[in-house]
């Protein structure tokens, strides 16, 4: 079935409506191949490096990264749903990022930012949809892409859900 504007899936956001007509322009562009991944965690901002303080006991170096770990993480999820070589080609990235209601909130609340209600809640508070989208980025380097230079362009969405993850599309420009 083809999508369109007047056509929309019953029960989609807005958002996963622009998602969805995005994906159909972008697969009917000639030579384009689509790789889906699903990260299922706590979706997680770019955070900047860190300096620490000197000790006796320290490498050396006055820089960490604080997500070092997690972004290893995210990198082995990759790397299990990802086939082969990572892309040399341009690619263009989708990343929708699902955040759980916090508890706080009334069901009633929860059901709003859910879209089981009307008006919608839509997720306009921290993390900031950029460094999501760095984040995300930043894992796809050396996994599913060779360099993160080739992403030409892309579309980050944040949406309240009530199971909590990242998904990814990847629209890839070419043979490798």
């Amino acid at each position: 079935m083809v999508k369109t504007l007047t056509d929309p899936q019953q029960n989609e956001s807005p958002m996963q409506q622009a998602v969805s007509l995005l994906s159909l322009i972008l697969e009917r562009q000639q030579g384009a191949h689509v790789r889906k991944y699903l990260i299922p965690i706590d979706p997680v901002a770019q955070e900047r490096p860190r300096i620490k303080r000197r000790s006796k006991w320290d490498d050396g170096s006055p820089m960490y990264n604080p997500q070092a770990q997690i972004k290893r993480g995210v990198k082995n999820i990759l790397m299990t749903q990802h086939q082969g070589e990572p892309l040399e080609c341009a690619v263009f990235v989708i990343a929708v990022f699902y955040f759980a209601a916090p508890e706080s909130w009334s069901e009633k609340k929860k059901r709003r930012a859910y879209g089981l209600e009307e008006p919608r809640i839509l997720h306009a508070v921290k993390p900031d949809k950029d460094n999501c989208e760095k984040f995300i980025n930043d894992c796809l380097d050396g996994v599913v892409i060779k360099n993160d230079a080739q992403i030409y362009g892309g579309l980050a969405l944040k949406e309240y859900r009530e199971e909590p993850g990242i998904e990814i599309i990847v629209y890839a420009h070419g043979d490798k």
